[in-house]
């Protein structure tokens, strides 16, 4: 099982459906900022996993399955996506763009044509897409439309025989296919990996200060690089943003390849990190607002553990995987009802850790059951 992305959302959490979730939500302003328990908390397990329906407790009562149905309306992650879902229904603004993404690209060509779909795309800054390329992701059997517009070659330039009048698809067709809102160095050559998604926190006030964005940044650490960083100050209305939140280097000469997990209240990290020697590990750690930046890593204290739980941030654990195996493609993820993790490693195993956010000692399972 090199890469356990799709394998859990079929195995951990039922009932459920695939999809990609396109946008930073920012969540209605003027609500409690302090609550973290009304925080949103999205990773890249969000990006594949969405909860279906489960329809009312009348109909599951009527139905037989009222305790399936009691599961599932108090399972974390439906009541995460049940709070992303009322703040875009209340009107909360998406990546600053009122309304998410545009119905041009979510629901097909609208019923004023393509060209009133691009016009009003480059109106709000949601992504851009052509018709050819609305073709292609019909025709590609469920790929992530974000990786189809990836893949898409560049389209053809206009020869000197060929006039590109105002009209014409070529012209349309070189617009940009990506609206930028703000970018930052992970460092030299740093990068999140095809395919990878930040871990972000937004209270439901969409607050400058506590707001925040995880990043890896597939690099070495070392004393002037970070392998994992934080930013804030997310928003366009944020004085001297997007800043560093919090950047740490969790192990000289190790990179941490694959997208990061947040816990359910944002205040700890959980990332697969490989050392030098090619061998994988499960990092936990607390962090610390104004604990360094990309080329100036905070202060961070490596600890047991079995001191993990009482140590004071910034800190961090690690627990190499059985086997001494490493791990390049599968990001680790979480579930919240067991505070458990599941990993899988280059060679195909399936590693489970246990005790992760909450409470014990964070332990790699050694046997069936535990």
């Amino acid at each position: 099982m090199k890469n356990a992305r799709a394998s859990f959302s079929s195995m951990l959490i039922a009932p459920v459906v695939l999809g990609l979730v396109l946008a930073l939500t920012v969540l209605t302003p003027g609500q409690d900022a302090g609550n973290h328990n009304q925080a949103i908390v999205k990773d890249w397990t969000n990006h594949h996993v969405i909860f279906s329906n489960p329809g009312t407790a009348e109909e599951a009562m009527r139905n037989g399955t009222y305790d399936r149905w009691l599961k599932i309306v108090n399972d974390p992650r439906y009541v995460m996506q049940q709070r992303e879902r009322s703040a875009n229904a209340a009107g909360a603004p998406v990546n600053g763009v009122s309304g998410g993404v545009s119905g041009g690209v979510a629901g097909g060509v609208s019923a004023a044509g393509p060209d009133a779909d691009v016009q009003a795309q480059e109106e709000t800054g949601a992504i851009e897409i052509t018709l050819e390329e609305r073709n292609a992701l019909a025709a590609s059997s469920g790929r992530p439309s974000g990786l189809m517009r990836a893949i898409i070659p560049p389209p053809a330039q206009p020869s000197s025989s060929e006039p590109a009048g105002a009209g014409s698809p070529l012209v349309t067709n070189r617009r940009n296919r990506m609206h930028k809102d703000w970018s930052q160095t992970e460092g030299n050559n740093g990068t999140t990996g095809l395919g990878d998604f930040p871990a972000t926190f937004t209270t439901t006030s969409a607050s400058c200060t506590n707001d925040f964005a995880v990043y890896n940044t597939g690099l070495a650490g070392g004393s002037s690089q970070s392998t994992i960083i934080a930013f804030n100050k997310l928003y366009s209305g944020c004085t001297g943003g997007p800043a560093s939140y919090w950047g740490y280097n969790t192990g000289s000469g190790s990179i941490v390849f694959n997208s990061v997990v947040l816990s359910p209240d944002g205040t700890q990290v959980a990332f697969v990190e490989s050392s030098s020697t090619g061998v994988a590990s499960l990092g936990v750690l607390k962090w610390l607002a104004g604990g360094g930046s990309v080329s100036s890593p905070g202060t961070i204290t490596s600890v047991a553990a079995s001191s993990y739980r009482g140590c004071a941030a910034a800190c961090y654990t690690t627990l190499a995987f059985s086997g001494n195996p490493n791990d390049s493609y599968s990001p680790p993820f979480y579930d919240p009802n067991t505070d458990a993790i599941y990993v899988g490693d280059d060679g195909g195993k399936l590693h489970k850790f246990t005790s992760i956010f909450k409470s014990g000692t964070p332990t790699e399972a050694s046997s069936r059951g535990q």
